[in-house]
């Protein structure tokens, strides 16, 4: 992932939209482009429709609509909620015939099972598929993975954290090279701050601004074709983005026609509006990457 910093288009600080739901609430905004609940899971909900999921648009259009988790699928409710939002299937731990280990499979095994799914049902439509990976979440026990050259970090939080990523980031490579990536976007991105605090030389992703907490993960967007380079150029991605501009994003790279209720913007496009919205509320780009930058200062004095 550090080599994408460089060859995609990165932004360092989507707004994560990370409430009551935990780690589910990134898929839940993104998937139906609006903010989840602030007490409760909202992709539990059995009365919810998902109207604007993204989804449902690209499924009607007539692409193949896949979900992969490395948990059970009954976690969260994902196996119901996903096909209510669109998806052809939703493959948990259980329908993959996967091994587990602590919370689910591997993430290797998880990327094998994708990889093979994709070679062995020849899919002559387009597709979209959302991966969702596991071995890389706090508290950073799932995997025995280990690199020496780790070994010298005393604090083992933070030790543990580098040797999940670094598992995780192979992962995700090996996957990259089973694919064609020509005519193919991918986003890759966290879901919520890494819950490493409490030392003063990394710095974590969370920050209270006007009373609110607001926090940030990284978004890549992988691009294999002619004009990759040149939109690469063309796009500013020194500001503030959110899960609200995924969906649009992925909707305008899918070439479907379509309408839309979002609050986001198109990432590839060469124009952003001024402000971000959360809760309710409108923020300024700018405003927030000052205070990122502010925090940063300060932590690094």
């Amino acid at each position: 992932m550090n080599s994408l910093t460089k060859k995609a288009i990165y932004f360092k600080y989507a707004m994560s939209y990370h409430l009551g739901g935990g780690t589910s609430d990134s898929e839940f905004s993104i998937i139906n482009n609006t903010y989840p609940l602030v007490n409760t899971p909202a992709i539990k909900s059995t009365y919810y429709k998902f109207e604007n999921s993204f989804v449902k648009l690209l499924h009607n259009a007539g692409y193949l609509t896949l979900a992969f988790h490395n948990n059970d699928s009954k976690f969260y409710n994902r196996g119901h909620s996903y096909k209510k939002m669109g998806y052809d299937n939703f493959f948990g731990l259980h329908e993959m015939n996967l091994k587990e280990k602590f919370w689910g499979a591997t993430d290797e095994d998880l990327f094998n099972f994708v990889s093979s799914y994709i070679k062995t049902n020849n899919i002559n439509k387009p597709y979209f598929l959302h991966i969702i990976t596991m071995s890389s979440h706090e508290p950073f026990i799932f995997m025995d993975y280990k690199n020496d050259k780790f070994e010298t970090i005393k604090n083992e939080k933070v030790k543990r954290y580098f040797n999940v990523i670094q598992y995780v980031d192979n992962q995700i490579k090996k996957f990259l090279e089973t694919i064609d990536l020509n005519n193919t976007t991918v986003f890759i991105h966290g879901d919520h701050a890494s819950g490493i605090y409490g030392n003063n030389i990394y710095k974590h992703s969370e920050y209270l601004y006007q009373n609110k907490y607001f926090e940030f993960v990284p978004l890549f967007i992988l691009r294999n074709n002619e004009q990759a380079e040149l939109i690469h150029n063309d796009i500013d991605t020194d500001h503030i983005i959110s899960f609200m501009d995924i969906s649009p994003t992925i909707l305008v790279e899918s070439g479907i026609e379509f309408i839309y209720k979002t609050f986001g913007e198109d990432l590839l496009s060469s124009n952003f509006s001024k402000f971000i919205k959360f809760l309710d509320d409108d923020y300024s780009r700018d405003e927030l990457l000052e205070v990122i930058e502010e925090s940063s200062e300060v932590l690094n004095q």
